[in-house]
């Protein structure tokens, strides 16, 4: 049902940006610590507008269990 609400790929990338811009360095820090060695995936698009690929990429090599 959300992917039928008009602008909703619009508030979703802008929720994104803004969050992205407010998560300081030792907030990611103490996030990352967080996740341990639990299992992640991280899932990338090629066009994804709000991640860019090599972000994606980053993350998943900090990530022990990515």
């Amino acid at each position: 049902a959300p992917l039928c609400i008009e602008g909703w790929d619009e508030a979703f990338q802008e929720i994104g940006t803004s969050f992205a811009s407010t998560l300081s360095l030792q907030n990611a820090s103490l996030l990352l610590e967080a996740v341990g060695n639990l299992p992640v995936l991280v899932v990338a698009g090629a066009k994804d507008r709000l991640v860019p690929l090599k972000s994606s990429q980053t993350l998943a090599l900090k990530l022990m269990n990515s």
